[in-house]
């Protein structure tokens, strides 16, 4: 009896749907849909070893996925993400523009000119004013 699966590759996007026969390994399935230098997994992740014994793992209709086995970042595959900019003086102008423009479009200046700002007063006497 064999057992349909489907394999979705990472780069294109493309599905390759391939027929398993009792005994197939994942090495074996890679290699009939002609993707050397490509690992399988599951949808939550789980990379398949190359050896193991695909028909008695994988369920009839499933879908797997195909990712290069050396997936590198950057120029070089060890190469450290670019450290965060922590310089204070652009933090300070970033949060003083937030809160400007937070302002602004609470209080409009278009009603206060020439007015200063007085806050509302608070008349009630259980506040003691």
């Amino acid at each position: 009896m064999e057992k349909q699966i489907s394999i979705v590759v990472a780069a294109s996007g493309e599905i390759k749907d391939i027929a398993l026969t009792e005994g197939a390994t994942v090495r074996d399935v890679l290699n009939e849909a002609n993707l050397q230098g490509y690992q399988l997994s599951r949808k939550g992740g789980e990379v398949l070893d190359p050896n193991t014994d695909i028909y008695s793992e994988a369920m009839d209709s499933e879908k797997l996925y195909a990712t290069p086995e050396d997936v590198s970042v950057g120029e070089e595959a060890g190469a450290s993400p670019p450290a965060l900019s922590t310089d204070l003086e652009t933090i300070k102008r970033k949060v003083r523009g937030f809160l400007s423009r937070w302002w602004d479009s609470k209080y409009p200046r278009s009603h206060t000119q020439g007015v200063p700002f007085r806050p509302r007063r608070l008349k009630k006497k259980e506040f003691g004013l």
